[in-house]
């Protein structure tokens, strides 16, 4: 071996970690390029809709409920719109920067369960595998839904329920639930933790609740200013709802059905 070969195989070795790290980061670009051109029904029928509905009569829409999803997603919808580029396009792309947050923030949380630094084979084996995950694949760069979104939040949440900084804990719990309500799922473990480690307050739930809240009642929509409990929000916003899936009932199993 030359000693310009062995210059280049000490590089490869001493950067390896950040070398796998930009491999994976391109190839799931590359990935998600491929379905950059694919109008799945929901996108066809709802999500397009929607943000045209937001470019046509701009930010100030949202004071009526625009489709089905929270305030908050409709909010960064609504900015997007300002965005001159194709619609399909920067709804896939705000999922898909998120898809790359969550990778890292689970092959963070991952590192912190093992103590490893960031650097090791463990954050890069998880990075990688969540962010090649087809069913994350899909639901951003295929089907332009969000769940990636909510998901890095949950993941936040849960990590620093893990370092036991309970406060911004939930207040990431909060943020997570305002953008959607599946959030609800995890929220059973907080919980359970709760009863069991008997570390933190229960008005900790607080926190994630204030949130949730603020987010429907300080943004710009006022649709649910007329309801005075939490409980009455959710049943304001599921009327709005209801009306964009008709049939929703029949199949829906999220909390509300519980």
């Amino acid at each position: 071996m030359t000693k310009a070969e062995e210059k280049i195989m000490n590089i490869i070795t001493k950067y390896r970690g950040i070398m796998f790290f930009l491999i994976i980061s391109v190839l799931g670009a590359w990935i998600r390029f491929q379905g950059r051109t694919l109008i799945s029904g929901d996108m066809s029928f709802y999500l397009l809709p929607w943000y045209d509905q937001m470019t046509e009569q701009g930010f100030f829409t949202l004071k009526n409920q625009v489709g089905e999803y929270n305030i908050l997603y409709q909010e960064l919808m609504a900015l997007m719109t300002y965005i001159p580029w194709k619609p399909m396009y920067m709804i896939k792309v705000l999922s898909m920067v998120f898809d790359y947050l969550l990778a890292f923030a689970v092959a963070d949380f991952a590192c912190k369960i093992k103590r490893e630094k960031q650097d090791s084979a463990i954050f890069q084996a998880v990075y990688a595998i969540v962010l090649l995950l087809p069913p994350v694949v899909l639901n951003s760069a295929y089907w332009g839904q969000c769940d990636s979104i909510f998901s890095f939040f949950a993941v936040l949440s849960l990590i620093d329920l893990y370092e036991e900084k309970y406060n911004r804990s939930f207040i990431y719990l909060g943020i997570a639930f305002a953008f959607k309500l599946q959030t609800i799922f995890i929220f059973p473990f907080y919980v359970c933790l709760y009863f069991y480690k008997k570390k933190f307050s229960i008005t900790k739930f607080l926190l994630a609740i204030f949130v949730l809240l603020d987010d429907r009642f300080t943004g710009i929509s006022d649709r649910t200013k007329s309801f005075g409990c939490f409980w009455n929000i959710f049943v304001a916003d599921r009327s709005a709802q209801s009306d964009v899936f008709p049939y929703s009932e029949c199949v829906d199993v999220r909390w509300w059905r519980l």
